[in-house]
């Protein structure tokens, strides 16, 4: 199975020190890739895997404080979003961002929320992302328990 793992690119992935949902991504990377799948991880440059490393951040903005955030975020998650056609499935860590591309593609999409990083005060329209996102949990469930042969913890 193909499957792109999309990370947050904070910190490499794995991170040197802190830096718990790129730890998380890279422990799940490492885990199907042991398990024979080919994985893509897209991360910061810097970062490590036995798969394959796709990345267009050079560092992490954590690291690099010349670095504007958001700036680098879209244009990670947009970098993934683009590729969506060569993967059966994507993994997204990076938090709810990801989740207003969804509709622009095909390839089914898991999250992971570790936790919210950027709460707004305008909930109503991040209720109506996660609805959007959860209208595709159904299809995707499908598409795992029919694709799987193992669903596994890592």
């Amino acid at each position: 199975m193909r499957i792109a793992m999309l990370s947050p690119i904070a910190w490499r992935t794995p991170p040197r020190h802190y830096g718990p949902w790129e730890k998380v991504a890279s422990l799940l990377t490492e885990g199907l890739i042991t398990r024979g799948h080919d994985v893509t991880l897209f991360a910061t440059a810097d970062s490590r895997t036995s798969g394959i490393l796709h990345a267009i951040c050079p560092r992490g903005y954590e690291e690099d404080r010349s670095m504007i955030p958001k700036v680098w975020e879209c244009l990670h998650i947009s970098e993934l979003f683009e590729h969506a056609g060569e993967f059966d499935i994507i993994h997204n860590n990076f938090d709810y961002l990801p989740l207003t591309y969804t509709g622009l593609i095909t390839t089914p999409v898991v999250t992971t929320i570790h936790g919210f990083s950027s709460i707004t005060r305008d909930s109503t329209r991040l209720q109506k992302i996660q609805q959007q996102s959860t209208m595709k949990w159904g299809q995707t469930f499908d598409y795992l328990f029919k694709n799987f042969k193992v669903i596994s913890k890592v």
